[in-house]
């Protein structure tokens, strides 16, 4: 055993390389107020800090107007503690505003219709601004104006209903309102609701075809409806659904939104999970040429600084047939697929801006 092969034999502990040194941990999030979830709780904040915004600006927005907002990521972010406010650019602010006019087009008249029938209803949340606030949390998701129509449809039928509702709303709120101070809401004066913009003249603008138009608005429900469970779409992925399979997912969601009046909540969350896999199967098809035509668009001069128009006209480009051939040559050679593009473009814009005015009219 002692000859130099018997101990070439023998086994040989080979220390292990040390393992590198672990990164910085982080901080950890502070946890959410008691009572209250941190992703609400965030999308308070914006609301607070942009009704504010709006309201020194002089635009009689209501809270309900800026929760919608903030739900579907559209509002100014709250700064961190410690931190000063800063307003938004010129063009979010504009983006802000037309995203604003666009909800009041939606709901400006079942809002008005609601706060005449709540003239009615007994035992009411008070101070004012607990009520807003519970408000807020009913009008903020829009699977819930379907309950709201029926109430100021038939008032003597949901009187008690809708005071419970409110009243439960209201304790489901406290927590949040306390936690938002030393920040108070400070209701406006609601005689005169603020009012959408007149729409432009139909002359104005090229003709939208009705068929793409319908799309447009059931593309933009799903994804309100998906962002009313914190599920997330952009409005391309819902239009390439919508687009393949328009009377199935018109029926999805009448259906998620008839469990949600019916409080079925499981229900609602099990519906839009199914109807958010098949987004998120688009997603994986399409997105790894979606995205860079994305990133391409967003640096072209033609591109308008309005988000909202951009994202209409993108998904307009992404369900227009033939798109991914020239926008694959384009990307990858951008110069010698210029002219296509640019063409492809523009008239994507101009669709979008015609469909937009047609949705605004109606």
């Amino acid at each position: 055993m002692n000859r130099p092969a018997d101990r070439l034999r023998q086994s040989r502990e080979i220390p292990e390389p040390k393992a590198p040194p672990a990164p910085p941990a982080k901080a950890p999030e502070p946890p959410p107020p008691p009572g209250t979830d941190a992703v609400a709780f965030a999308e308070l904040k914006n609301a607070a800090v942009t009704y504010d915004f709006l309201r020194k600006r002089g635009d009689p927005t209501q809270f309900w107007e800026v929760l919608r907002l903030a739900r579907s990521k559209r509002a100014i972010a709250a700064p961190a503690e410690g931190r000063e406010f800063v307003p938004p650019a010129p063009e979010v602010e504009a983006s802000i505003v037309t995203e604003l006019d666009f909800i009041r087009r939606q709901s400006s008249s079942l809002v008005r219709d609601l706060r005449r029938f709540l003239k009615q209803l007994p035992g009411l949340p008070t101070p004012a601004d607990r009520l807003e606030l519970a408000l807020a949390f009913l009008l903020a998701p829009t699977r819930e104006h379907q309950a709201v129509a029926k109430w100021v449809a038939e008032p003597d039928k949901h009187v008690a209903k809708a005071a419970e509702k409110i009243r439960g709303l209201a304790a489901i709120t406290d927590p949040y309102r306390e936690a938002l101070r030393p920040w108070v809401l400070v209701p406006g004066t609601f005689d005169d609701a603020p009012a959408p913009k007149a729409a432009p003249k139909p002359a104005s603008v090229p003709s939208a075809d009705p068929e793409t138009v319908n799309a447009l608005r059931l593309a933009m429900r799903c994804r309100e409806i998906l962002a009313g469970v914190y599920l997330d779409a952009d409005l391309w992925e819902a239009l390439l659904l919508v687009t393949g399979q328009f009377e199935p997912t018109r029926e999805a969601l009448d259906q998620i939104e008839k469990d949600a009046e019916a409080e079925k909540l499981e229900e609602v969350e099990a519906k839009a999970e199914v109807l958010f896999k098949k987004v998120a199967g688009l997603r994986s098809m399409h997105g790894n040429w979606v995205q860079p035509l994305k990133e391409a668009l967003l640096r072209e001069k033609s591109t308008p600084q309005d988000p909202v128009l951009f994202e209409l006209a993108l998904g307009l480009t992404v369900v227009a047939p033939g798109v991914s051939a020239w926008a694959g040559l384009w990307v990858m050679d951008p110069t010698a697929h210029a002219q296509e593009a640019v063409d492809q473009w523009t008239r994507a814009i101009a669709k979008a801006e015609a469909c937009r005015a047609a949705m605004a009219a109606t």
